[in-house]
């Protein structure tokens, strides 16, 4: 067999690791309903994150069952997460699954480990900003865009609904119960503010990590003319940027849009909302979504 042949050149061989950059790659993009069930239960949003199995069937009907090995599905579902409980994001399973995808593209890249780690991270970057989308980039506008509306509505309410009470309270006053319902948290709100805490939580030591090396040996300035004048000279190198450029304006469109459309829908289920005020927020969400980022048909097993 091919991992046979493996082995007899290297014992530590496995024909997964080899293939699963692969794998993960068609998984994440993969676009059909059953691609996207999968996904999205390995990373809890359909229940509690789950456990990978110990071995993976090969054909071409298998793409969808492709999960990480049984060693690192076990640790994965053992912490479970914040938001492995069900209906939920898990940022221990996204955070996982995003480093054994960078870990297994670098151990395969036919480059030393430096570069290979580089260019793992760029793909997993491009993964997320393509401005083509992915099942995995629907599931991250999705989870943005809740943890936003709460954010904002969070702020909103501090602002108009609790800071006006405590000082209108000795009066016998109080805000509109109407503009407290708008505005008025739930669990959902609370599921995405504690979701988005965990991942800063798991990745914020990295990060203040990277930014602690890059201080301590800040760039020369002709360091950085020559990276400037590398990049400006690479066709490749231009267009990457620009298509990351591309990405990342299509994400905050579809985030931004996500978020207003959410506002409409929580109008529209608003008690006691005066009909000119309900009639308001919905045709200026309504317009200014449509006009950052139109509504298309919904898509087969949408997120």
């Amino acid at each position: 067999t091919l991992e046979g042949i493996g082995l007899s050149v290297d014992e530590d061989y496995a024909i997964v690791q080899e293939c699963y950059p692969y794998l993960a790659r068609r998984l994440f993009t993969d676009r059909s309903p059953r691609s996207k069930a999968a996904l999205r239960a390995m990373l809890g949003l359909d229940g509690p994150a789950v456990r990978a199995p110990s071995a993976l069937p090969f054909g071409a009907d298998t793409v969808g069952v492709v999960v990480p090995t049984a060693q690192s599905s076990a640790r994965g579902n053992g912490g479970g997460g914040g938001g492995g409980g069900g209906g939920g994001l898990s940022p221990s399973k996204l955070v996982e699954m995003s480093e054994q995808f960078r870990e297994a593209t670098a151990a395969t890249a036919t480059v030393d480990r430096g570069a290979g780690q580089a260019e793992a991270t760029r793909e997993l970057a491009g993964l997320l900003i393509d401005p083509e989308g992915s099942t995995l980039q629907d599931i991250l506008v999705e989870e943005s865009a809740r943890l936003g509306d709460a954010a904002v509505r969070q702020a909103l309410r501090t602002a108009l609904v609790d800071t006006p009470a405590s000082l209108v309270a000795p009066l016998g006053l109080k805000p509109p119960p109407a503009l407290e319902a708008l505005l008025a948290a739930t669990d959902e709100d609370e599921r995405a503010l504690a979701t988005a805490s965990e991942i800063a939580e798991l990745i914020g030591p990295r990060v203040r990590q990277e930014l602690g090396a890059a201080a301590s040996e800040p760039p020369l300035p002709t360091a950085v003319a020559e990276a400037v004048g590398s990049l400006l000279a690479d066709g490749g190198a231009r267009g990457d940027v620009w298509r990351g450029v591309q990405g990342v304006t299509t994400l905050s469109r579809r985030v931004g849009a996500l978020m207003l459309r959410r506002g409409v829908q929580r109008a529209e289920g608003t008690p006691g909302l005066p009909a000119a005020a309900r009639e308001a927020i919905i045709n200026g969400n309504k317009a200014v979504a449509d006009a950052i980022e139109p509504a298309g048909p919904p898509a087969d097993g949408g997120v």
